[in-house]
């Protein structure tokens, strides 16, 4: 950790970049498995609405995960090694 320390700023950054990434790409994931229970435990009229309010409660605006991973990429070749 110690290399990492004088960058300051820029460990924060990375780790905000590293937290949108993730949570970016598990949001469709919980998505999917949320439709799948719903789906195993429910069906016609019930699964329809079910899977409405889902998808009212799940939107979001993605983020550019390119740039991010880019970011994070040239942050961990910077340092030569995983920053965290």
């Amino acid at each position: 950790m110690k290399t990492f320390e004088k960058f300051g700023d820029e460990k924060s950054a990375i780790q905000k970049a590293m937290v949108k990434v993730h949570v970016n790409d598990g949001f469709g994931r919980v998505q999917d498995l949320a439709k799948q229970a719903f789906a195993a435990i429910a069906e016609g009229d019930i699964l329809r609405t079910q899977l409405s309010a889902l998808k009212k409660l799940t939107r979001f605006e993605p983020v550019n995960t390119v740039a991010l991973r880019r970011e994070i990429a040239d942050s961990v070749i910077k340092i030569g090694r995983y920053p965290f």
